[in-house]
């Protein structure tokens, strides 16, 4: 798309925002001659200026470079929302100079007058430069380094070539959020997915994330398997045995030399050296068997196990995963797994609770130490894991507009079982020298069901 075209979009649903911050509600204060404003009504107004100022930060990035004069003009217009009680006077000068800034951009591309040769980043036709992507766990570094050694002798190297987020000279430029970063990757890039199938790979979100990227987006991939890892283990949407290596397997040398000659032909690069090719690929092979995924129970490395139990309500896995959203904000995701013993269970309430007193953001910016968890959603449909970015709040309140259901009265049959994922904002008391510090300790979720029974779940907090 025209860099024009895309920019005077941008600026149409900055329009929209802009108009829709006359729809903020005031509410009483204390103070004289100071307008105040429903809390819910300005954390709606920063997710959308969020999430409308990171996106146009990120095409002005993608097509004109960060150190470019466009793009820092626009940066200077973003500030740290949280000051003052006007906030929408704050918010309405905020979007006039980011509006004005794209304007401007825009009447310059459109005259001729920008000195920036913009249309060598459209990849016309939709052309983009290739690289290789190793999706793996973290854990697996050892397995990816060998793979990097095989690639670099074929003459896939470099960071213009290749990506892998463990192995020291390919990893994401430093100071980039990893989430964000594998997203405009696959975006910007004729991908080339090297899988690493091993036990760590199957328990990590994230994974499984790029994983079905990769299966979704089409683009070319090909599966390599741990020496401990089998094809019937292979439980993600990308399980052909034919584009797969598994190490050790009888045919595979000749597996490894079909993935050579399709990294040749995706780069356009000779053959490498006949002579010495044997012996990389023979190394390559005698290093990996060697080589053993952890297999691992796959709830140990993020939730909390030990159950809580009740005479008819027993907690099997839970977990409590934050992390830090900026201005004393951090977003949360807990995760129960319910199973009612020798009756039905009907919900009445769940409460998340602390001693230290919080700022519950979800509702009127009260300060609590009990935030009521009213909805929930299925598992899968939100993870806080790969959503981590400057539009998870939006999420939570789009997936909690559409697919929530009600905690209060909801049914637990006997002897059933049942996931339920709670999603929030956990807002921090404002001091003078900046907001209270985030407790660990302390994080109970008080689950309240039939007539008197009570379940207290102690919560073990994970940032993320």
């Amino acid at each position: 798309m025209n860099i024009v075209v895309l920019i005077e979009q941008k600026i149409a649903e900055g329009k929209k925002i802009l108009e829709g911050l006359s729809t903020m509600r005031e509410r009483s204060g204390m103070a004289i001659n100071v307008t105040y404003y429903v809390a819910e009504d300005v954390q709606s107004a920063i997710r959308k200026m969020n999430k409308w100022q990171l996106t146009c930060k990120e095409i002005l990035i993608y097509r004109f470079g960060e150190s470019h004069r466009h793009t820092a003009s626009f940066v200077e217009t973003i500030t740290a929302k949280n000051s003052g009680f006007n906030y929408r006077r704050e918010f309405e000068h905020e979007m006039n100079e980011g509006l004005s800034v794209l304007e401007g951009i825009s009447e310059s591309l459109s005259l001729g007058l920008d000195g920036t040769n913009y249309a060598v980043n459209e990849n016309s036709e939709g052309v983009k430069p290739p690289l290789v992507f190793i999706s793996h766990a973290e854990a697996d570094k050892k397995f990816a380094n060998e793979i990097i050694t095989l690639f670099e002798f074929i003459g896939v190297k470099g960071k213009e070539k290749l990506l892998c987020t463990s192995v020291d000279g390919y990893r994401i430029p430093l100071g980039r959020d990893i989430i964000e970063y594998l997203r405009d990757t696959f975006n910007k890039y004729n991908l080339f997915v090297i899988i690493l199938h091993t036990h760590n790979y199957y328990i990590r979100p994230v994974c499984m994330n790029e994983m079905g990227a990769a299966w979704a987006l089409k683009t070319k991939y090909f599966s390599v398997l741990a020496p401990d890892f089998s094809f019937n283990e292979m439980t993600g949407v990308v399980n052909s045995k034919d584009i797969a290596i598994k190490i050790g397997a009888d045919d595979c040398e000749a597996r490894i030399n079909q993935l050579k000659n399709e990294l040749v032909d995706f780069f356009g690069l000779p053959q490498p050296d006949e002579d010495r090719w044997p012996y990389y690929r023979s190394s390559f092979i005698e290093n990996c068997l060697k080589y053993k995924s952890c297999k691992k129970n796959k709830t140990s490395l993020r939730e909390t196990i030990e159950p809580a139990s009740t005479d008819g309500l027993i907690a099997l896995s839970h977990s409590f995963k934050i992390f830090e959203d900026g201005d004393g904000c951090y977003p949360f995701q807990i995760d129960v797994k319910f199973a009612a013993q020798n009756e039905d269970v009907y919900f009445k309430s769940l409460r998340l609770t602390n001693k230290r007193r919080f700022v519950e953001l979800d509702g009127y910016g009260a300060i609590n130490d009990t935030l009521y968890l009213r909805k929930y959603l299925k598992p899968n449909v939100l993870n806080i894991e790969y959503s981590k970015n400057a539009n998870y709040s939006h999420l939570v309140e789009e997936n909690y507009q559409t697919s929530a259901i009600y905690v209060e009265d909801h049914k637990l049959s006997k002897k059933a079982l049942e996931t339920m994922s709670f999603h929030g904002i956990i807002g921090l008391r404002r001091q003078m020298d900046g907001y209270d510090d985030f407790k660990l300790d302390g994080w109970e979720l008080h689950v309240f069901y039939n007539m008197q029974g009570e379940l207290v779940i102690p919560l073990k907090t994970i940032i993320l």
